[in-house]
């Protein structure tokens, strides 16, 4: 008999403890969790991040010429020909 309940206290406290788990703290944790509305933006998931960086600015053409040029001089020089040719024809 004392072996019996030696078995038993330890698997009631069990119980009363996923008792509790189950009807209070669960339910406890979906009043906290924020609700979503039909016109709320939806959550991200977790380890997700939304990018909140400014648009880059445009360039001017001096920084579009230096960076081209510094890639690829063969375009940079059809194209500063070709807005030389712009600027003659209008």
């Amino acid at each position: 008999m004392e072996s019996m309940q030696l078995l038993i206290k330890p698997l009631v406290f069990l119980v009363i403890v996923l008792l509790f788990y189950f009807c209070c703290i669960r339910s406890i944790r979906k009043m906290l969790r924020p609700q979503r509305t039909k016109n709320s933006p939806p959550i991200l998931p977790s380890g997700e991040e939304e990018d909140l960086r400014l648009p880059k600015k445009k360039m001017s053409d001096q920084e579009l010429i230096a960076r081209l040029s510094a890639s690829d001089p063969e375009r940079a020089k059809e194209l500063i020909k070709k807005w030389i040719k712009e600027k003659e024809d209008g």
